[in-house]
């Protein structure tokens, strides 16, 4: 178990929820700051508290704790993009397409019926 991860879930589950430290504190009976240091990093919550974020955003205590599920939500978005592009380029007319994804730019064009791609990285 990574102490980062923990973090990590629940501030974007509560960004997901447009909630304020303060709102997620009020509905769960922490403070502010203490949202703030275990989003952060710099403690651990309890085990009653870890279950209450879990009941209280409808996920696994298995979520908070591991980068398995954002794994695979990032991967589902990469494959919805890719699926919208290919849709988009197949709709008849000469198109391109440009996304970045991970410090990889995925240029795709549509050229008489046939798409093309290309997958470079990105220098930043």
């Amino acid at each position: 178990m990574d102490i980062k991860y923990i973090g990590r879930n629940i501030e974007k589950l509560r960004f997901s929820r447009g909630l304020s430290q303060g709102d997620l504190g009020k509905e769960i009976g922490l403070t502010p700051i203490a949202i703030s240091n275990i989003e952060n990093a710099k403690s651990y919550p309890s085990v009653d508290t870890l279950i209450r974020f879990a009941v209280f955003f409808s996920v696994t205590v298995d979520y908070l704790l591991t980068d398995k599920d954002v794994k695979q939500l990032e991967d589902l978005q990469i494959k919805s993009k890719l699926l919208t592009t290919e849709m988009f380029l197949k709709s008849g007319k000469p198109q391109k397409s440009l996304y970045e994804i991970d410090n990889k730019e995925y240029f795709f064009e549509e050229i008489q019926n046939e798409i093309t791609y290309r997958v470079s990285e990105v220098d930043k």
